[in-house]
């Protein structure tokens, strides 16, 4: 999703952050009203009114509207899709390895480590939002952009931050030199191996120490 133009960084980020909390209550797909999102997400009612708004517009939420409970005016109900709760579930598993994150880095000294687990987190990420293009036949929906942006680029770039700030705190504990050969020896596997298949006409990387037949 495209926020409003004229919105600056920090109300896209504001926007964002409201959206990952509704999204996260959200995320055991039961029924919930207004009055129990707005409880747990804290947000005010005219923030939790838009971002509804918004997620449902991408039919990332469903909306309904209960007229058969006898009560008035009638209950209305926002449920997550399936997809949305993986999205969040994503984000919860991210949030968590964002707690730990000075922890680790003080311990092990590899900071590059956590950043192939965000990358792989990414990568599941690009998975169901390709495997949405492909149901949907091709169409690149609102939806699929606004996925991308909250659960991807926004928790990458937070969380890179995070372990930026960690790193610091023990840099000269921290062999660069070994971290930098390490990288060096893995992009240039993979670098030979994409280029190996350009020319092959394939398209999949073979782990290494195997043949990519």
């Amino acid at each position: 999703m495209k926020y409003k133009r004229g919105m600056g960084k920090r109300q896209a980020t504001q926007a964002q952050e409201s959206s990952l909390r509704i999204a996260k209550f959200l995320s055991d797909k039961k029924p919930h009203q207004f009055k129990e999102i707005k409880k747990e997400t804290k947000l005010s009612p005219p923030t939790l009114s838009k971002r509804l708004k918004e997620l449902v517009e991408v039919r990332l939420v469903n909306k309904k509207v209960d007229t058969k409970s006898g009560r008035y005016p009638y209950p209305v109900y926002y449920t997550a899709t399936e997809e949305l709760s993986d999205f969040a579930k994503t984000a919860m598993f991210i949030d968590e390895a964002s707690a730990r994150i000075e922890e680790a880095i003080s311990a092990d000294k590899q900071p590059l480590l956590l950043l192939d687990g965000l990358h792989m987190a990414n990568t599941a990420n690009m998975v169901m939002i390709l495997r949405e293009l492909k149901k949907d036949k091709s169409r690149l929906r609102p939806d699929m952009i606004f996925n991308w942006e909250l659960w991807t680029l926004e928790p990458y770039r937070a969380l890179s931050l995070k372990i930026i700030e960690a790193s610091a705190k023990v840099i000269n504990e921290i062999d660069i030199d070994q971290i930098q050969k390490t990288q060096f020896e893995a992009w240039k596997y993979v670098s030979t191996e994409i280029l190996k298949n350009w020319k092959t006409g394939k398209s999949r990387i073979a782990p290494k120490g195997q043949t990519n037949a």
